[in-house]
């Protein structure tokens, strides 16, 4: 079965939940290089080169080091349909099934 490759590139906001004073506030980026090899055709904004430059810019301005490195990790219908509708998870299971790009 061919994959499917969905792109999400994320900060996300991380904070200690221990309530101390010391804990701060942390952000985590979401990224993988598996991103990389998402086409979507050309001339589209979402593309590889893309990615690399925000990476790029942020190793540059040394905020890559201070943000929380997160693999993504696949995603369950059952959590997908808390933010989709189920027939839109369905119908995009279907094209990634059958190789509809």
């Amino acid at each position: 079965m061919k994959r499917c490759c969905v792109l999400i590139l994320v900060l996300i906001g991380l904070c200690c939940p221990s309530g101390a004073a010391e804990s701060a506030a942390k952000t985590g980026f979401v990224y993988d290089d598996l991103y990389l090899k998402h086409n979507t055709g050309t001339g589209h904004p979402e593309r590889a080169e893309r990615l690399t430059a925000i990476v790029e810019r942020l190793r540059r301005t040394r905020l890559l080091a201070q943000l929380v490195l997160l693999k993504p990790t696949a995603a369950s219908t059952q959590w997908l349909t808390t933010v989709h509708a189920p027939g839109y998870v369905e119908r995009v299971q279907r094209s990634c099934r059958s190789g509809i790009g």
